[in-house]
């Protein structure tokens, strides 16, 4: 889990399905593409890198490092949406959307 715990909050727990049978499912944080992806690098908000550097690592002292290595870098993808949504498909196409609205209704 990251610093603070607010992606994983944000993922949306029930799966949406359209009136064409299409399932959505996905993440609200408007940052989760990013951590999903990784980033180009950009110059990141100082500020929250050292809140992230007190909470993961414990010393705030590193976030200099960890800002410039975002700068010169960017960040590394680390995918937790994609490897949800292809968990989901396995899910489904074993068992069908009928169980997953049977055990609800």
């Amino acid at each position: 889990m990251g610093a603070t715990g607010f992606l994983q909050g944000q993922a949306m727990q029930e799966p949406k399905v359209d009136s064409d049978g299409s399932v959505w499912w996905g993440n609200l944080a408007e940052y989760a593409e990013d951590v999903e992806e990784g980033t180009d690098p950009h110059l990141a908000n100082f500020e929250a890198i050292k809140r992230w550097a007190r909470r993961v690592i414990g010393i705030e002292g590193l976030a200099g490092a960890v800002w410039r290595k975002i700068a010169k870098e960017g960040t590394d993808p680390q995918p937790f949406i994609e490897p949800g949504v292809e968990a989901s498909e396995q899910w489904f196409a074993a068992r069908g959307l009928d169980v997953y609205y049977e055990d609800r209704l």
